[in-house]
């Protein structure tokens, strides 16, 4: 059976050796970057970047990650939640409700949602209104394109989580453009504890597992891999609910997130040869493709029913009452997918509050559409959904 993972795999073409690489690679912006090994460290720092003071309030919407949210916790912030609708527009009458009970907020959180550019005229519109910092967030969004210029160029502070979409061990960004910031001030950097490296060893494995998976002779470690996936699906369904556990448990744990954001590991060298040696262009043309080929065949399912110009998605949404059983149907014929998000991986309470975001937690699916996959799979992904459903 062939298995098509939700990421790409890593090809000896990305670990090709560069002059200098641990300098920033050129599609990242010079003199206003920071790398970090994943996007919530950025996220820490670039609220530290604002000077806002402790219990400052943010405005940040209720569909959306603790990754998002615990960062900013960290930092100081005061989380002030933002109903969404279905379509994740932006609700602007609540927005406005909370802004006069807090006439003291600074700053707004907003995201391009799997790298497509999702209500952001709204979210810019109500920063220039109110004299709101913009906090954007694309972790989802690397190399997308709005409005003729790259995700990650509007707000005051961007992040990018670099793993979603590049094959690299970790690797994270934080962008500051509005010069008052600059510039911007590196945290102290830790070199990797023995721990840290045979973990991005075993990242570098699966990577590259991923890559001969591809190949007719990887076809005994595709199922392997598959056999892995669905045992890990089964344990998210089950009652038990171990890994949903000791995720939760991870990202709040106190002690590990303070020494995680305020010295972050140093970027390992072979992610910063990924990030020299791929190709935007070509990556953001593939995924276009990919996701195009999608709507001409689940359109009606879709979240999302049009590609925006310049978009780089991250994956393709579907959204069915019956979600999980249809994503352990899909693992059980080879077919990786992802839940961005569900619902225990939303901040405390936000489920019960919102019932927007609770629904869109518990019935969003988010179908692989990265670069390493050909038109003739996404196809295949395709009809085995609609034999599924």
């Amino acid at each position: 059976m062939r298995r098509i993972p939700n990421l790409p795999g890593l090809s000896p073409d990305l670990l090709t050796p560069v002059a200098n690489p641990s300098r920033l690679p050129g599609w990242l912006p010079r003199g206003r970057t920071l790398l970090f090994p994943c996007a919530r460290q950025g996220l820490y720092h670039g609220w530290k970047a604002l000077g806002l003071p402790k219990g400052a309030p943010v405005l940040i919407p209720s569909f959306v990650c603790t990754t998002v949210s615990q960062p900013l916790l960290k930092a100081g912030a005061k989380l002030l939640f933002f109903n969404v609708h279905r379509d994740l527009a932006i609700d602007r009458d609540h927005v406005s409700a909370l802004l006069r009970r807090h006439p003291q907020t600074k700053a707004l959180v907003w995201y391009h949602y799997l790298g497509l550019p999702v209500a952001m005229n709204a979210a810019l519109d109500l920063c220039s209104e109110h004299g709101l910092y913009f906090i954007e967030d694309c972790a989802h969004a690397l190399f997308s394109i709005y409005r003729g210029r790259p995700a990650g160029a509007w707000g005051d502070v961007a992040v990018f989580s670099i793993r979603k979409t590049l094959p690299v061990l970790n690797a994270g960004a934080l962008v500051i453009n509005n010069p008052r910031l600059l510039p911007p001030r590196p945290p102290a950097f830790r070199e990797p504890t023995p721990a840290y490296a045979r973990i991005l060893h075993a990242k570098e494995i699966l990577l590259h597992r991923l890559q001969a998976e591809a190949l007719r002779t990887g076809r005994g470690l595709a199922r392997a891999g598959l056999l892995r996936h669905l045992r890990l699906i089964k344990k998210m369904n089950s009652p038990v609910k171990s890994v949903r556990e000791h995720t939760r448990k991870h990202l709040y744990d106190s002690d590990r997130l303070h020494q995680q954001m305020e010295r972050p590991f140093r970027l390992d060298e072979a992610s910063l040869l990924v990030m020299h040696n791929c190709a935007p262009e070509e990556i953001r043309r593939a995924r276009r493709r990919n996701y195009r080929t999608y709507l001409r065949n689940l359109r009606d399912i879709a979240l999302f029913r049009s590609l925006p110009h310049g978009a780089a998605p991250l994956g393709f949404p579907v959204q069915v009452d019956a979600r999980d059983v249809l994503r352990l149907r899909l693992a059980r014929q080879g077919i990786e997918s992802a839940t961005h998000w569900p619902d225990w991986l939303l901040p405390p309470g936000v489920a019960r509050k919102f019932p927007e975001a609770a629904r869109l937690a518990n019935t969003l699916l988010t179908l692989p559409c990265h670069h390493g996959l050909t038109p003739a799979e996404i196809r295949c992904i395709c009809t085995a959904v609609r034999r599924a459903l």
